[in-house]
């Protein structure tokens, strides 16, 4: 699997063992749950309409990340929220003395314990979000020009299958399978080096109370990988090509199952099939788009992605995914893909509608309502 790997890299990419390693750790000066308490460090927050929904959104470009929620209840209450500053992972509070963390979950006042419904939205670069929804509109940022028709789709698909590709062989990406974790301690590892940079990025993940942070460096390895927590089973969705992720239940349509990658790419971006009946599904949208569950929505989770070292500062002894994950021979300190992620210039496949309102690899916080989609940039977040 990873020699399969590495001659995708080489011949599509030209791989020149670009490494990333992290800094070597010394003792923290920032205990947990301390912003710096500084302006780059301060937490903006925007309250927005989406396509008739309404939303929050609370980020810090300091810290790496934009996460966004409905602000409307099960029960019909729509919240008025406001910022909380230098109390990670709590983010805002609201009109009725509720304080609210990363995740959407109240962790004081009146509704403590409830959880505000996530938004189907994740980080990505630009361009994924440009093609895959023409027209997409851009906070406070220009208008688009002509927006291109796409060809319909096929009869048994839900996208049009003029821009899916195949990248490499049915399953012969490796997804990750029981991964193994170490539970984080500066202090206890100040004399290695840790296979994850302070700016590196992670996929923190709670569930029941307890956390974890898959970082990009593993996932770009893997793409896929199939968790429980707490007998909740999950698959953690990553796609290096577009930098997006994305959490979903493991249970689909009654049925439990795990997920892979296929191989095939849809505007640069996976389509992981599902191991019970080898459908295939859109990443962003979340939607099986061909096979026995053609038209199933997955069910996702709520998750943050930030900077390795504000993670690490807001969870003392974060439990984080081992650099020894049993076999394979993935060396998760080198990036597989050169310099792609800062190579506006290059995509490595065609995509329907390439959109230069932005560069292509800025990363933004895209959210998409019904089939239309909206991203913020770190401008609105500094």
């Amino acid at each position: 699997m990873n020699l399969l790997r590495f001659l995708f890299f080489s011949i599509i990419l030209g791989v020149s063992s670009c490494t990333a390693t992290g800094s070597e750790e010394v003792p923290d000066p920032n205990p947990p749950n301390n912003n710096n308490n500084n302006e780059s460090g301060s937490l903006a927050l925007l309250q927005d309409e989406v396509n008739g929904q309404q939303v929050v959104l609370a980020g810090s470009q300091f810290h790496g990340f934009i996460v966004s929620f409905e602000r409307k209840l099960e029960d019909g209450t729509v919240l008025s929220f406001s910022p909380v500053q230098d109390e990670l992972p709590i983010i805002m509070s609201d009109n009725e003395g509720n304080e609210w963390d990363l995740f959407g979950k109240a962790v004081k006042g009146p509704r403590i314990g409830q959880e505000l419904n996530p938004t189907k939205s994740c980080m990505g670069y630009w361009f994924a979000f440009g093609a895959m929804y023409p027209g997409v509109e851009i906070h406070q940022g220009a208008t688009p020009g002509e927006v291109p028709s796409l060809n319909p789709a096929a009869e048994d698909w839900l996208i049009p299958t003029d821009f899916v590709f195949r990248g490499s062989g049915f399953d012969a990406i490796q997804s990750l399978e029981n991964p193994v974790f170490e539970n984080y301690d500066f202090k206890a590892d100040a004399a290695r080096t840790f296979y994850v940079g302070d700016d590196d990025l992670v996929v923190g993940l709670s569930i029941n109370g307890e956390t974890r942070a898959y970082p990009h460096s593993v996932l770009d390895w893997h793409e896929i990988l199939n968790d429980e927590i707490d007998d909740t089973p999950f698959a953690l969705v990553y796609c290096p090509l577009t930098g997006t992720a994305t959490v979903w239940d493991r249970n689909v349509n009654g049925e439990l199952t795990t997920f892979g990658v296929s191989g095939l790419l849809y505007n640069s971006n996976v389509i992981p099939f599902d191991r019970s009946t080898e459908s295939l599904w859109t990443q962003l949208d979340a939607q099986c788009v061909n096979g026995e569950l053609k038209g199933a929505d997955a069910k996702r989770f709520s998750f943050v992605e930030m900077k390795w070292q504000a993670w690490r500062q807001i969870y003392r002894f974060p439990k984080v995914l081992s650099v020894n994950q049993g076999g394979g021979g993935f060396d998760y300190t080198n990036y597989p893909y050169d310099d792609y992620r800062t190579n506006h210039n290059y995509l490595a496949y065609p995509i329907t509608f390439d959109d230069d309102r932005l560069p292509r690899k800025e990363r933004v916080h895209g959210l998409i309502v019904d089939g239309k989609a909206k991203v913020y940039t770190f401008e609105s977040f500094k």
